[in-house]
């Protein structure tokens, strides 16, 4: 395990014993040893603590219903990857109790930080939209990793992100390729505030010999959901229409058919007082 990706140095789990048992605790995903967990996050050296975060991660809905204050106490580690780890794990344990610890953390100095906590709150999906106005303004971070999270987390909001669909777009033309395929991505996924946008999704497949293969890829995936979230806002805009064309289509034929049987009635009506004159005369 490597935090960064930039460092020579040998993975923790390679380097520190306690890191290698603590990584493979969480993969067992064994809580009877919980408690062993826990204590190694007082542990002085950070690397220990930031695995046993990681164990804990692995622990699902156990480790959500009984730790996640625990967890989210990591938010004030003063080491910079604890944090992110801590917001990590937190997303993935599905603690939405912890939602106004992660939205102090979209504030956090370090980028990673933001980037972890942008994306639990996504992972927490409409349950966090409360703070969707928070991530929306992380569409202008310095921060590519950042920028790229807000926009999916906004689309993973539902409701509350879409209406920052037209900020995501201005992403689609982001220095960063895979912000720009993130916010593609994002387009996709916001239902009909995306369709709206469809035109500009378009544009990027016109510019192919200025735009990425792999952003021109995310445009086109992007394309086929807008174009189904169109179709689909048709049909239901379509559909009372329909129902009430039928039902009008419906009364005109049962007010042709009384009309038709009012002129049978009065057509008999007139037939048979012809048979009583005629009755009438031949009898005189």
């Amino acid at each position: 395990m490597q935090v960064g990706g930039a460092s020579s140095r040998q993975p923790m789990t390679t380097r520190k014993p306690r890191c290698a048992a603590l990584v493979a605790l969480g993969g067992l995903g064994a809580e009877a040893h919980v408690g062993q967990i826990l204590e190694l996050l007082e542990e002085d050296d950070w690397e220990v603590r930031f695995c046993a975060l990681d164990a804990l991660g692995n622990l699902g809905s156990f480790a959500h219903l009984h730790l996640s204050e625990r967890t989210a106490g990591m938010l004030d580690d003063d080491t910079h990857p604890v944090r992110a780890k801590a917001c990590t794990v937190l997303g993935l344990l599905g603690a939405s109790d912890q939602l106004h610890r992660l939205s102090e953390m979209l504030d956090d100095k370090a980028q990673a930080v933001r980037a972890e906590a942008v994306i639990a709150l996504g992972r927490l999906g409409p349950a966090a939209g409360a703070h969707a106005c928070q991530v929306a303004e992380l569409l202008a971070d310095a921060s590519n990793n950042v920028r790229g999270a807000a926009a999916q987390a906004l689309a993973a909001m539902g409701s509350s992100g879409r209406p920052y669909a037209s900020a995501v777009a201005q992403l689609l033309l982001d220095a960063d390729c895979a912000v720009a395929c993130q916010a593609c991505a994002a387009l996709g996924g916001m239902g009909e505030h995306g369709v709206i946008f469809a035109e500009d999704l378009e544009q990027v497949l016109e510019d192919r010999r200025s735009t990425a293969p792999e952003v021109c890829a995310a445009a086109e995936d992007a394309l086929g959901l807008v174009w189904l979230n169109q179709r689909d806002s048709n049909q239901r805009s379509h559909q009372p229409a329909t129902n009430h064309r039928s039902q009008q289509t419906a009364t005109q034929l049962q007010a042709n058919s009384n009309k038709q049987q009012h002129q049978q009635e009065q057509q008999n009506n007139r037939q048979q007082q012809n048979n009583k004159i005629t009755t009438t005369t031949t009898t005189k």
